[in-house]
């Protein structure tokens, strides 16, 4: 799966998303944790963020939550089972409430190159980062 080239963020979309009625909206729009799916989807999706602008992401499934060690030297901090790669011009409304409380668990990715996204089992792949999952499958 390819992403292009840009700014995003990498961390648990619960977080990077907002409030509670965007993130409802963007479980509805990707059927991720069992909307309408039968389980977690893996893979590309586009979301509609509050300006309507669809945009697109990749998302994975972490097998649980806690602190996922990145190849950058980066602690990703989980709490939906899911790291995210989102980019960065996704709006979100007036409340950062979610956004502010998880800064600390997200990081700042910068490609100048259309990049692959990839779940390798053990392993996430975000273009040349790599995040190692703390529950093997």
């Amino acid at each position: 799966m390819k992403l292009s080239k840009g700014f995003y963020i990498i961390g648990d979309p619960c977080y990077i998303i907002g409030g509670d009625d965007e993130w409802d909206l963007v479980l509805k729009e990707t059927k991720f944790f069992g909307h309408e799916a039968t389980k977690p989807c893996d893979g590309s999706f586009t979301i509609t963020d509050c300006d309507g602008e669809k945009h697109n992401i990749s998302a994975f499934n972490t097998g649980g939550d806690g602190g996922h060690m990145g190849s950058d030297g980066f602690e990703y901090g989980v709490d939906s089972g899911t790291l995210a790669c989102i980019p960065a011009s996704f709006s979100i409304r007036g409340k950062l409430g979610p956004l502010w409380s998880g800064i600390r668990c997200c990081n700042n990715y910068l490609s100048n190159e259309d990049f692959d996204c990839w779940d390798l089992g053990d392993t996430l792949q975000f273009g040349d980062i790599f995040i190692e999952k703390i529950w093997k499958d």
